[in-house]
């Protein structure tokens, strides 16, 4: 039986996914729960995003401001997505981190508000494609959430 190498993207994805968790582990504090989830939060998220990469940069430049400026940005995004979360992890530049974070989750909540107010029914990217979710006020909160607590980040 012959095997498409593509079809061993998720599993391969998810490995490095776990490497990278292994690796960062043991730097993350225990203390700061709410800089810990984002950082999950983010990374798990963008591996959704990344498994398929050109689907999710469509639907994303639907809704999303600045993907629809910039269409590089939309298969960018995933991966500033990633490295924002092994940042929160990490704690590297956690005011860097958080001002970008409230900036690019902002600009997100503008965007799915925008949408949702026009009254457009179009499928969410958050969790990529893998999953078909429509964009809805759960989006909107989610966006909004993540931003407030970037900002709670940044002024605390």
């Amino acid at each position: 039986m012959q095997h498409n190498h593509s079809s061993y993207k998720p599993l391969i994805t998810i490995l490095c996914f776990i490497m990278l968790g292994t690796l960062i582990l043991p730097a993350i504090n225990p203390y700061n729960y709410m800089q810990n989830f984002m950082g999950l939060f983010l990374i798990i998220f963008s591996y959704f995003k990344i498994i398929n990469l050109n689907e999710f940069a469509q639907a994303f430049r639907q809704y999303d401001p600045l993907g629809k400026l910039l269409r590089p940005y939309s298969k960018l995004y995933p991966f500033v997505e990633l490295a924002l979360g092994l940042a929160f992890l990490t704690s590297l530049n956690l005011q860097l981190t958080g001002v970008i974070t409230a900036i690019i989750s902002g600009l997100g909540a503008f965007g799915i508000y925008q949408t949702i107010r026009n009254k457009q029914i179009i499928e969410c990217a958050c969790l990529g494609m893998v999953f078909k979710l429509p964009l809805s006020k759960v989006s909107l909160l989610e966006n909004l959430v993540m931003c407030g607590m970037a900002i709670w980040l940044v002024v605390s």
